[in-house]
């Protein structure tokens, strides 16, 4: 039996359950989450780049908290954003969204992971994640990483948002925990134009020898394993050829500032 194929055939169900499960009006846990926040470092992303969010736990005043799972939509706008598929030619989106170290203490306590876009649908990431068995919930008392869902920069725009939807962290007696806050962290994102500097073959930010083996690859019609980019053109005639290797030697000898 296909472990993997069962899980996602199951997906649908175990969903339903934790969103029942994480919306019920119940008691709460006594002990609270001051925020749960959406996070990336870097606010101005380059279209066509990757960027990670980053899903954080801040208690409330240090005050520990017993917790065991939790059940989160990521709602953003499908026209300038995409979710990262780690399976592209499959006939639906896998998301990439990796595993925190809060629930899974550091790797030595398993952990259920699921993720799907709802319907099959850009625009709203669900996700649900607990710890597995019949096991107490991890205490937390500082700031910790539960998850990480990764984006594509698909589009420039000058401002746009990613959010929660429907939401809700539980504890071993599937008790609700109390929330302050939910939201994003600092500025909006902005997507920028993709800025690619010439004589930087590989796009990699850096002007250096391998950008040099590429170009004279190129020119000998070598076969090249790495991607090249003809926008990082420096002669004009919009392809790389020896014009960009002599500037590429040029900068790599000191003799010219690299080109912008």
């Amino acid at each position: 039996m296909n472990i993997n194929n069962c899980l996602r055939k199951a997906l649908p169900f175990i969903m339903m359950v934790l969103s029942v499960a994480l919306v019920l009006p119940e008691r709460s846990a006594a002990a609270a989450i001051d925020k749960v926040l959406l996070y990336t470092p870097h606010k101005t992303i380059e279209k066509g780049h990757d960027f990670t969010v980053q899903v954080k736990v801040q208690p409330e005043d240090g005050s520990p908290v017993e917790l065991y799972g939790a059940r989160l939509d990521v709602v953003y706008d499908p026209a300038y954003l995409e979710v990262v598929d780690v399976q592209p030619f499959a006939d639906k989106v896998y998301p990439k969204v990796v595993e925190g170290d809060i629930l899974n203490e550091g790797g030595t306590t398993q952990t259920l992971l699921l993720s799907a876009l709802v319907d099959n649908q850009p625009g709203r990431l669900t996700i649900g994640l607990v710890r597995k068995g019949p096991v107490e919930g991890v205490t937390v008392s500082d700031e910790g990483l539960l998850l990480s869902v990764y984006f594509r920069a698909i589009a420039k725009v000058d401002e746009t948002a990613i959010g929660f939807g429907l939401k809700g962290l539980r504890d071993s007696e599937n008790l609700p925990i109390t929330v302050n806050s939910w939201g994003w962290e600092g500025d909006n994102l902005i997507i920028s134009e993709e800025v690619v500097y010439r004589l930087d073959v590989n796009d990699d930010d850096v002007i250096d020898l391998k950008d040099l083996i590429l170009t004279m690859q190129v020119q000998a019609g070598i076969p090249v394993t790495e991607a090249i980019t003809s926008k990082a053109d420096f002669s004009g005639n919009r392809i790389i050829d020896m014009a960009e290797a002599i500037g590429i030697m040029q900068v790599l000898a000191g003799l010219r500032t690299p080109p912008e």
